[in-house]
């Protein structure tokens, strides 16, 4: 269908600040730049064709939404592709509602198999058709891509959602940064941003989380949208070499890893991070 209306005008732009305004009503927040520089650092980086990740804390199902909407009222976002992963229970769980918010927000959701999925139970996942780690390969592949292109890549470098605090660190900042590689003439830059709903802790997260799939989404309540510092790839290598390799039988936490943790830890409240890596932000 033709976006063309009976006067020869475009519809486009009306109907995407239609779909904007509809969603900033159903997941309202309030802006905060704890960075007096970083979205015009940021800015000033897209600008020059450079692709940019998207860091955000994840604590209930509905950040990555808003920050989608936030970049796409920005005008020098307004245009860019934009890849954002997202669980795959979540994603099935509300696959309908997904795919008209990626449609109206042009945004590439790709649902990525966690450990948070792998820890439901084995009949939700054979009805899930789901294996460890499917769409990872796929997520880091197209962000690459969009990065190269001086495109848009969301992440939420958790391993557990909709618990109200900042877990442990994960390898997804480094493995987005490989992502491009090592040439020199791909320009990556870091924006961090962190989100959390006023009021909110663990433990009240995990009462309105129980409640239903929707209560995950904490609709109609206001969110703190905190924009933080902005880095470049290479100034986030360089920064992050103060910091140490981090190996237990469990894990290998990566310098520049631990470095955007912290980073995001600084940008919530000290009683949501709840990590041992993470005590001194």
């Amino acid at each position: 269908m033709s976006d063309i209306g009976f006067e020869g005008i475009s519809h486009e732009p009306i109907v995407k600040k239609i779909a904007t305004k509809v969603v900033n009503r159903v997941f309202p927040k309030d802006i905060e730049y704890i960075s007096k520089d970083g979205l015009q650092k940021a800015t000033e980086h897209v600008h020059n064709r450079g692709g940019l990740i998207v860091a955000f804390t994840h604590f209930t199902g509905r950040e990555g939404i808003d920050v989608a909407t936030w970049l796409r009222e920005q005008p020098e976002f307004k245009d860019k592709e934009i890849v954002s992963p997202v669980s795959w229970h979540t994603y099935m769980k509300g696959k309908a509602g997904y795919d008209k918010a990626g449609e109206l927000l042009r945004v590439k959701f790709i649902p990525i198999v966690t450990p948070e999925t792998m820890a439901l139970n084995q009949g939700v996942l054979d009805k899930l058709g789901a294996f460890p780690n499917e769409g990872l390969r796929e997520y880091l592949q197209t962000a690459g891509e969009v990065l190269k292109k001086g495109g848009i890549v969301m992440v939420a470098p958790q391993g557990e959602g909709n618990t109200g605090s900042l877990g442990d660190p994960t390898p997804a900042l480094s493995a987005l940064i490989k992502t491009t590689g090592e040439d020199a003439e791909i320009n990556t830059g870091i924006l961090f941003v962190g989100l959390e709903i006023p009021g909110a802790t663990p433990e009240t997260m995990k009462r309105e989380g129980a409640l239903a799939n929707l209560a995950k989404m904490h609709m109609l309540k206001r969110i703190k949208f905190r924009i933080g510092n902005f880095f470049t790839r290479d100034e986030a290598i360089e920064s992050s070499k103060n910091e140490s390799l981090i190996k237990t039988p469990e894990k290998k936490i990566r310098p520049l890893d631990l470095w955007g943790f912290k980073q995001l830890a600084s940008l919530v409240s000290p009683q949501n991070v709840a990590s041992e890596y993470l005590q001194n932000k």
